[in-house]
């Protein structure tokens, strides 16, 4: 009586259930053709370009982001208040080493060959 009740749960399951593999194939089509997936990257690459921690780049690509968002509808879009560090280029240094302890560095010029 038992494996039949089980029976009875479990079919409805295998009889109705989703087949995952078709609907991940069909959403992937249909962004292929009708989506605007390779727009936005190439808006993001052509327009805004590099978008290094910490940059005005960065900060752009992340409004652009929001406002696209938005612009779709999406029923809440925030952006967090995040610390992000980021990198300052300095001169020139070369170094050089003299002993397999020791390395003498200075500030050198710019060489143009």
């Amino acid at each position: 009586m038992e494996k039949i009740l089980l029976l009875f749960l479990l079919l409805p399951g295998f009889l109705f259930g989703q087949n995952h593999e078709a609907n991940i194939k069909k959403i992937f089509d249909t962004e292929l053709t009708k989506g605007h997936t390779y727009e936005n990257l190439r808006y993001l690459t052509k327009n805004i370009g590099h978008r290094l921690a910490g940059s005005p780049s960065a900060a752009a690509a992340v409004e652009w982001t929001r406002q696209l968002m938005e612009s779709y509808g999406f029923d809440t879009v925030y952006l967090q208040p995040v610390m992000v560090p980021h990198w300052i280029r300095g001169g020139r240094t070369s170094c050089e080493s003299l002993t397999q302890k020791s390395m003498v560095c200075w500030n050198s010029p710019l060489l143009l060959w």
